[in-house]
């Protein structure tokens, strides 16, 4: 399996201060793997932006979670 991950591809990895990084390598490895649905993926990538707190990461976790749900189907199946 190919050991692949761009992060938050081309959105920023940080953002108004909040490191995504993670938040985004974590994303990319359910995307890699599919253990998990598309759609659990990307609700748990909204989750974790969430769970950094605040209205901004809260703002944030649904601007990139839309993101995600309209543009990254196609990079699914790696």
């Amino acid at each position: 399996m190919v050991n692949k991950t761009d992060y938050c591809t081309k959105a920023p990895d940080i953002i108004f201060g909040l490191d995504l990084s993670e938040d985004c390598k974590q994303h990319d490895i359910h995307y890699r793997d599919r253990e998990v649905s598309r759609k659990e993926a990307d609700v748990q990538f909204r989750e974790n932006i969430k769970a950094k707190g605040g209205a901004l990461a809260f703002l944030v976790a649904w601007v990139y979670y839309i993101g995600v749900r309209i543009f990254a189907k196609k990079h699914y199946y790696w």
